[in-house]
């Protein structure tokens, strides 16, 4: 269905478990009825679909990838109470607890606050975020995995508390030293 410019309205099998940049550049989507089958929410997905204002995850739904809703129209997004694995705020994705933040969605700030309360930057949370400078880290930060910042612009980190662990790029950022 890539780039079916004519497409405004798509539900889908319960069954279908996957799908991959499925509906890129269709400009015209407005609704789509995920499955409840489905278990991730891939890259470009739903990339440039201007019209598609909302989505609605199901319980099955284990991560979203930051590509997934690239220059789109999204502005709410609802997961399933149902759903163990996600929660979301702002434009980003969380484990259910909210201590781990998984993904953000694709963004042009060239500012970002993590929220407080987030413990973990989880591999490649940040990566959709290429025109982020400033990253704002929460003194609840302890964690940041191995390629959690992807190939982003970023130059400055700001920490409201300690510095947490850095596993980063295969170095160790401890004490400020790498």
């Amino acid at each position: 269905f890539v780039n079916c410019v004519r497409l405004t309205t798509v539900r889908l099998s319960k069954n279908v478990k996957s799908l991959y940049g499925t509906f890129a550049g269709c400009k015209k989507l407005k609704k789509v009825t995920l499955p409840v089958a489905l278990t991730a929410i891939e890259s470009g997905m739903f990339s440039g679909c201007k019209a598609l204002t909302s989505i609605s995850i199901y319980k099955n739904v284990k991560s979203v990838d930051g590509y997934a809703f690239e220059n789109s129209g999204i502005k709410t997004v609802r997961i399933s109470s149902a759903n163990p694995y996600l929660s979301y705020k702002d434009g980003m994705f969380f484990s259910k607890d909210k201590k781990t933040l998984k993904t953000v969605m694709f963004t042009k700030a060239k500012t970002l606050t993590i929220p407080e309360g987030t413990e973990k930057l989880a591999a490649g949370c940040l990566s959709s975020c290429e025109y982020a400078e400033k990253i704002y880290l929460p003194a609840s930060l302890n964690r940041v995995c191995k390629y959690s910042l992807g190939s982003s612009a970023i130059s400055e980190f700001y920490f409201e508390g300690d510095c947490p662990k850095f596993d980063f790029m295969g170095y160790k950022l401890v004490d400020g030293e790498f």
